[in-house]
Order: C-alpha cells, then sequence, then structure tokens
C-alpha cells in the first residue's frame, strides 16, 4: 500500500512539472524579427516588443511595425517593454 502511494505521488509530480514546463515554453517563446526581439503574449496572437537584438549597434530611424510574421504565423505588434529601450544610450522622438 505504502508503494502505490509513493508511485502515485511521483507520477503526479510528473505530470505537475510537465505542464509547469510546458506553460514556461508558451508563456516566454521570445524571437526575433529584423533585429527586434518580440515576445509572444499569452493570447497567442498579439507580440510585446522587448528589445534589440545588439542596443550597442542601433543607428537610424526605428520602425516598429504594427504586425509581423515569423514562424509561419501573423503576430500583432501591441505592447513595447518597458525595458525595452533601457541599454540604448540616445534616443529621442520625432
Amino acid at each position: 500500500m505504502k508503494n502505490k502511494i509513493i508511485q502515485q505521488k511521483r507520477a503526479s509530480l510528473f505530470v505537475l512539472l510537465l505542464t509547469l514546463t510546458g506553460m514556461t515554453n508558451t508563456l516566454a517563446q521570445e524571437f526575433t524579427v529584423d533585429k527586434l526581439k518580440y515576445s509572444i503574449i499569452d493570447n497567442g496572437s498579439d507580440v510585446e516588443l522587448i528589445g534589440f537584438v545588439d542596443n550597442n549597434k542601433v543607428e537610424g530611424n526605428l520602425y516598429i511595425p504594427n504586425k509581423i510574421s515569423w514562424n509561419g504565423k501573423e503576430y500583432h505588434v501591441t505592447q513595447i517593454s518597458f525595458s525595452a529601450f533601457r541599454q540604448v544610450r540616445y534616443l529621442s522622438g520625432e
């Protein structure tokens, strides 16, 4: 009886770990398009701009599109992370 309870607890723990691993992979999926880094938002069809690929080599004008395509899917850019530009030395707007 005791062994059966231990096996059930191990199985439950295993299922919980698999579930949590899947959730973190889905929620934290990040990718790069045109030197900008994005993170998929919970709903799966929107993304948040989270920064540049290399903050030290940012020059010229920055265009943030309202839609991007990645991995065969189209996403709407709906948010810009508060810290997206924190490493950029000089940033000005028009």
